[in-house]
């Protein structure tokens, strides 16, 4: 297991009153089964659907690189990762 820092966008931090975390986990998938398990009902619904996959709303970065390119859920950490979680931001 690796430690890695996770790092909450404004709305999530509300939940957390954090802003960043640190959790130990192998892959992202078991890092944000870990912070939903920390922090509650109100956070897991916050990331994940009701059938447990990641909300769509959301993209989650390793280190700057989006998990959707490397193994999405999948994606192995290593001691020191950042995993930052973004919502989706629309506009026009």
């Amino acid at each position: 297991m690796s430690k890695v820092k996770v790092v909450f966008p404004s709305v999530l931090a509300e939940i957390t009153k954090e802003k960043t975390i640190e959790v130990s986990a192998s892959t992202l998938g078991e890092a944000l089964e870990k912070v939903a398990a920390n922090y509650g009902d109100k956070l897991r619904e916050k990331i994940f659907e009701a059938e447990g996959r990641p909300r769509r709303s959301l993209s989650f970065f390793i280190n700057g690189r989006n998990a959707r390119s490397l193994k999405n859920l999948d994606t192995p950490l290593s001691d020191g990762d950042e995993i930052l979680i973004l919502p989706a931001v629309s506009g026009g």
